[in-house]
């Protein structure tokens, strides 16, 4: 299930059993926050849709150098920020220390950097979360710096990807059956992925994750339904989606627009 550096995917997965994923709009809008946050470092995303009981992912897996750009830039030091008492706390304030300001250093003091502030987490959470991605960077960066292959740096990240997916999935479980007083999986475990092999599979791809909604007869165009990037890219206001890339496929809006008119029939690939 690892996903390859540079490559385009299709990302899907069905709830386990006959359950809604979504049950609510806030679980829609939380559900891609999560997203966001455990998956904008490692890929790129074209398009989604996100329905009551499975959603779909048009991505591309970065490379191992924008990889490393981005871990670098989250884990920037921003403010000042004393994290929560924890056992394992002087450990960990050694190994960042090559990522610390030596005044920090001095003070003892784990600075954690905006992107994991601006979480929507507990401040526990956000520390652990900083301090997981972390030793996971150094050990890359150990990684390289030694004389193995880069073939094992390559499968390292592959396999880091695939558990920010697993880290998605569960945290979205978690607060999910908190909110409902249930309890068990709530996804099928291994989530599903085809590889996207041509310019003209990517653009059906777009248009029929666009058209997911009224392929299932719940709206009648895809600007109908909230929960997808189609309008997103229209209108040019989006937090992750590389919308520059996508209209660049279509041309221009106005043969985006014409594209989506018809669902394409894509059975040997999608996941009714």
């Amino acid at each position: 299930m690892f996903l390859q550096s540079g490559k385009y995917y299709h990302i899907y997965n069905h709830a386990n059993g006959f359950e809604k994923i979504f049950r609510n709009e806030s679980n829609c809008h939380f559900f891609l926050e999560k997203y966001t946050f455990h998956l904008s470092v490692f890929i790129d995303t074209y398009a989604y849709c996100l329905m009551s009981n499975h959603f779909h992912f048009l991505i591309r897996v970065k490379s191992r150098e924008e990889i490393l750009s981005g871990l670098k830039k989250i884990l920037d030091v921003g403010e000042f920020s004393t994290p929560p008492a924890s056992q394992t706390l002087p450990k960990f304030q050694t190994s960042v220390k090559s990522l610390q300001p030596e005044e920090l250093r001095e003070k003892q003091i784990v600075q954690i950097p905006d992107f994991f502030q601006a979480a929507k987490m507990s401040a526990s959470s956000r520390f652990k979360a900083y301090e997981k991605i972390t030793k996971k960077y150094l050990t890359l960066i150990e990684i390289l710096k030694s004389a193995k292959s880069s073939s094992e740096a390559d499968a390292f990240i592959e396999h880091w990807i695939s558990r920010q997916f697993g880290d998605l999935f569960s945290s979205y479980t978690q607060a999910f059956n908190k909110q409902n007083n249930r309890m068990g999986g709530l996804f099928i475990k291994n989530f599903q992925r085809k590889d996207v092999t041509s310019d003209e599979y990517l653009r059906t791809l777009v248009v029929y994750i666009h058209n997911n909604p009224v392929h299932h007869g719940f709206v009648n165009k895809p600007e109908e339904w909230l929960f997808s990037s189609y309008s997103e890219i229209l209108n040019g206001r989006t937090q992750f989606i590389d919308l520059i890339s996508v209209l660049r496929w279509f041309e221009n809006p106005e043969n985006f627009i014409v594209c989506h008119r018809n669902t394409p029939d894509i059975a040997d690939y999608s996941l009714e």
